[in-house]
């Protein structure tokens, strides 16, 4: 609501850390884990963000920049759509 930026220290599959700045889109659950999607600055693309994998999150002062960010819905979809032309 606040349209605030979230600070992760994350892990990824090989078990390196990093810190991303993530403009939030909305949380699900799947496979068995639940999955923060949003806007990482650092890679200036939407992230899928397992949460087992969030060691730290802080959240921050500053404020969204991304003006026309998708939905959770429209991303869910795109991911499906890239799903099945696989």
């Amino acid at each position: 609501v606040k349209r605030q930026v979230l600070l992760l220290d994350y892990t990824n599959n090989k078990e390196e850390l990093s810190t991303r700045e993530v403009e939030p889109v909305g949380i699900f659950y799947y496979s068995s884990a639940w999955h923060l999607i949003g806007w990482c600055r650092l890679r200036q693309d939407y992230r899928d963000f397992r949460s087992d994998r969030i060691r730290k999150l802080v959240l921050t002062d500053q404020v969204k920049e991304k003006k026309n960010q998708i939905s959770l819905q429209d991303y869910l979809q795109r991911i499906d759509q890239l799903h099945e032309g696989l």
